[in-house]
């Protein structure tokens, strides 16, 4: 008979229930580091360690040209030009083509990173001030000799820059890690444990965020202003008021009460001294003595940002976190306010946040939410309109449905709170949407409608409703046996993100599994990605361009950001997948295989691939085929509608990896795999397999 084909359209996720026999075509059967795509099955992005300095993974380097080199540039030497003040930092030692430093006219180049400015013909080449060379030309990037230099430059560049990047100070796992106004925070014991230390990311690496202080008042008199200086009366100790917390009582009555955030404290108040302001003529009396602002330490913090102030103005936007072993606070991105709710301190160790209709939601032990006044997110008196909401046990997750419902989630219970006045007279109501399938806390996102781990896998809220507590309702039913074991290692959630870039639910174990979940059509389409390190919490927000940014902070106190790079901080990516046994059409005859054909996207550049090829459920007494490393060029792309360096200019749009088979059974299945640490992603797209059909297996 003639040859015939079979052409595969390679999507559906991973397929673990279905009988071998019936999975359908182009699902996979085991995977690792692949996710779904639009396109097909995409080689995971890497990942690298991330303080706020330059990204590895944008790394570029250039040769400058010089001579008349009177000493030698090393690597790591800062080369700056003295007459444009261009400055980079030297990858190796300066290379000499002709001539001698001890003749001052050694002749060669230096490639150099990270790189300010541009360097000019004939300018003094200064090291510490001290000239070495004189440039030959301005800088050329990517200027290499051929293409293994340029890979060897490049690369080098990239490992240069990952050496600078830094753990957060401290000790033990990262506690939170969270984005606001465009600023990337990180949470972390101090060195002895004592208490919680929040970090910024900066150009220059993690930097320490300084707290104020924070003194009661009672007798209040006349009000503060933000900003103004505060006096001691009896002390004559003065500071700078950050912030004004009001509590009680009231101001025309001599009794309000409160508290004050301090800051550029010189000399030490006392107890019972009048204190006043220098612009308002404020007045009260205080109530014991400013103590120093700290965060508890050894808990998980949690984080949102809004704003409360009913206008869009950026600068009036607000940090509001919880740290489960302390009170929650409030950052503005330079004073923290610590938030006291009136419950003893003992008792005030809110475990999760949130904000429902311009409330301030505040979730603790055995289930109590409380909210803060209308508007007010520091004001917690019943009078103001602070309130109680129960759910009846404790709860694993507070998440915002829209702007007036918020959800809230039990192990075992669901609840739904609409409205926006609180009180008798107003229009809360909190309805139970089930009380047989919670929410696994640190799973729980709001995608287009709230995402979750139960005990049964992971689902939409509406499968919770329609189903209850019943396996049909999750999204993970293809994959059940890995949550199986998931919990037989007891491997537990550590976080969650809704990747709306690439329409995905991803949710991190504790064992450095990732569960990728693609949105993006009909059914869910499932893969894992496996880490290289133990994930503490992980994070999603907004960067200062306004883009997507995800990071996971880890159990031995680094942040990693994710999505970015072509390796797993430097490591290669070990990655493959194994799809289904297709028999085409006629799973009882035997098919003499001849060719397997793979259509890929591998990029903008070369990728190195194996194909591995098996026959009959993987019968040994069948040779299988495994094709060696395979290089397969980097993807063209069209005129005018690829993105510029991203496309190689005589390649194809698509790739294909061509495999020659010399194989005979009754079905076949194909693996892909990869272990590089250089090659960007590549998506898998199609197959398609060239058989002749022969008579009918007579094996048992």
């Amino acid at each position: 008979m003639s040859q015939q084909e079979e052409i595969i359209e390679l999507r559906g996720g991973l397929d673990l229930v279905t009988p071998a026999i019936n999975v359908p075509k182009g699902k996979c059967i085991s995977c690792k580091n692949y996710e779904v795509t639009s396109r097909g099955y995409r080689r995971c992005d890497g990942y690298e360690a991330y303080d706020g300095q330059p990204s590895p993974s944008a790394a570029s380097y250039s040769i400058l040209n010089f001579d008349a080199g009177v000493a030698a540039i090393s690597a790591g030497n800062t080369v700056t030009g003295a007459t444009s003040s261009a400055a980079g930092i030297a990858v190796y030692d300066a290379t000499v083509s002709s001539g001698s430093y001890g003749g001052s006219d050694a002749v060669g180049f230096v490639v150099l990173h990270s790189i300010t400015g541009t360097f000019q013909d004939d300018e003094n080449l200064q090291v510490s001030a001290s000239t070495k060379a004189v440039a030959n030309g301005a800088q050329v990037l990517n200027g290499a000799a051929n293409n293994d230099l340029h890979l060897s430059y490049t690369a080098d560049s990239v490992a240069a820059l990952r050496a600078n990047i830094s753990q957060v100070p401290g000790s033990g796992a990262i506690l939170g890690v969270h984005t606001f106004n465009g600023e990337t925070y990180a949470f972390r014991n101090n060195a002895g444990g004592t208490k919680c230390v929040m970090h910024k990311a900066t150009s220059s690496g993690w930097v320490e965020q300084t707290f104020g202080k924070v003194v009661n008042f009672d007798a209040g008199t006349a009000a503060f202003q933000e900003d103004e200086t505060l006096t001691g009366g009896t002390s004559g100790a003065t500071a700078t008021i950050d912030r004004i917390v009001t509590q009680a009582g009231a101001w025309g009555d001599s009794d309000q009460t409160g508290y004050l955030i301090l800051s550029s404290v010189t000399g030490t108040f006392q107890d019972n001294e009048t204190i006043t302001g220098g612009t308002s003529s404020g007045s009260a009396t205080e109530n014991g003595t400013a103590g120093d602002i700290e965060l508890a330490p050894s808990g998980r913090v949690r984080c949102v940002n809004h704003n409360f102030f009913g206008t869009d103005r950026g600068d009036l936007s607000r940090m509001y976190g919880v740290t489960t072993n302390g009170r929650a606070f409030e950052w503005d991105g330079a004073t923290l306010t610590p938030i006291n709710t009136g419950l003893p301190d003992a008792m005030d160790k809110p475990r999760f946040i949130g904000v429902h209709a311009m409330h301030l939601l505040l979730g603790y032990a055995g289930g109590s939410i409380q909210h803060s006044a209308t508007g007010n997110p520091l004001g917690w008196a019943v009078v103001d309109g602070a309130g109680e909401i129960g759910i009846g046990e404790d709860l694993t997750g507070i998440i915002s449905a829209a702007s007036t419902a918020s959800v809230f989630f039990g192990e075992t219970t669901i609840s739904y709170l609409t409205g926006t006045v609180p009180g008798a007279s107003g229009d809360f109501k909190l309805d139970t949407i089930t009380k047989e399938a919670g929410g696994k806390t640190d799973s729980i996102v709001m995608a287009d409608q709230p995402l979750y781990l139960d005990n049964q896998g992971v689902r939409k809220l509406s499968t919770s409703q329609a189903f209850g507590n019943w396996k049909r309702g999750t999204l993970t039913r293809m994959v059940q046996p890995l949550l199986d074991a998931k919990k037989a290692s007891n491997a537990s959630p550590v976080g969650a993100q809704a990747v709306r870039a690439k329409d995905q639910y991803r949710l991190y174990f504790s064992d450095g599994d990732v569960l990728v979940i693609y949105l993006g059509r009909n059914e869910p389409e499932i893969t894992p990605i496996v880490l290289d390190f133990t994930p503490s919490c992980v994070e999603r927000g907004i960067d200062a361009n306004g883009a997507e940014i995800l990071f996971c902070g880890t159990s031995d106190g680094w942040v990693y950001q994710m999505d970015v790079g072509t390796s797993f901080n430097g490591a290669s990516i070990e990655s493959y997948i194994r799809f289904s046994w297709l028999h085409q059409g006629a799973p009882n005859n035997n098919k003499r295989y001849h060719t397997l054909r793979i259509e890929l996207d591998s990029g903008a550049g070369a990728v190195t691939l194996t194909a591995a090829v098996e026959y009959t459920y993987g019968d040994d007494e069948i040779a299988p085929n495994t094709d060696g490393e395979v290089a397969v060029p980097g993807s063209g792309g069209i005129w005018d509608v690829a993105l510029w360096d991203q496309f190689f200019w005589d390649s194809k749009v698509q790739q294909t990896l061509n495999v020659d088979l010399d194989g005979y059974g009754t079905n076949i299945s194909f693996a892909i795999l990869s272990d590089q640490a250089s090659d960007a992603p590549h998506t898998l797209s199609s197959a398609t397999i060239n058989f002749t059909p022969r008579r009918m297996s007579r094996r048992a």
